[in-house]
């Protein structure tokens, strides 16, 4: 299966992720991913589809996006986000990363831009401690808003809001 394009449906796209527990979105010598599995006439249309329904199934609670992997965006089954959860979330946390993960846990879900206005803090501070909370798997991503016909923003929640069981309990 592994190195031979067989996935072309969304249920095939999961039952990869399930079967591997945590694989990349997309190649990195060492690592299984779902793209170099996605069947498809193009790269493009290859991309398209395991973003796609990466997203999709991360949305529908059916596995959880993170850059847990080498700060790559990785996509992680059910069941093994039970057995990595509590050690990847039990990392000591930054005080960019404590600022943001205490804001979105009072906001709620936030898109991209608001957590800058609502810190102040420089965007590149903020760009490391998302993916530092989004590598030890603290927030996730709750949603997307569609700002054009061609440009989308991420909204970033708590994971265990996420998850869509209660599996992530409240760490601070």
């Amino acid at each position: 299966m592994m190195g031979t394009a067989w996935i072309t449906t969304k249920a095939q796209a999961l039952e990869f992720v399930e079967q591997v527990g945590d694989c990349l979105l997309f190649p990195l010598k060492g690592q299984a991913d779902l793209f170099s599995n996605v069947a498809g006439e193009t790269i493009d249309e290859r991309r398209t589809k395991a973003w796609g329904w990466s997203d999709e199934l991360h949305l529908e609670k059916r596995l959880l996006l993170s850059l847990a992997v080498r700060r790559r965006v990785t996509l992680t089954s059910q069941t093994r986000f039970a057995e990595v959860y509590p050690e990847r979330s039990r990392e000591p946390l930054t005080d960019h990363e404590a600022a943001l993960l205490a804001l979105v846990r009072e906001a709620g879900p936030l898109p991209t831009p608001e957590p800058y206005r609502a810190t102040g803090l420089e965007q590149r501070l903020l760009d490391k401690a998302l993916t530092g909370l989004r590598r030890k798997m603290l927030l996730a991503i709750a949603g997307n808003r569609h700002e054009s016909a061609t440009k989308h923003v991420y909204l970033y929640g708590l994971t265990e809001r996420s998850v869509g069981t209660t599996q992530a309990a409240s760490r601070r």
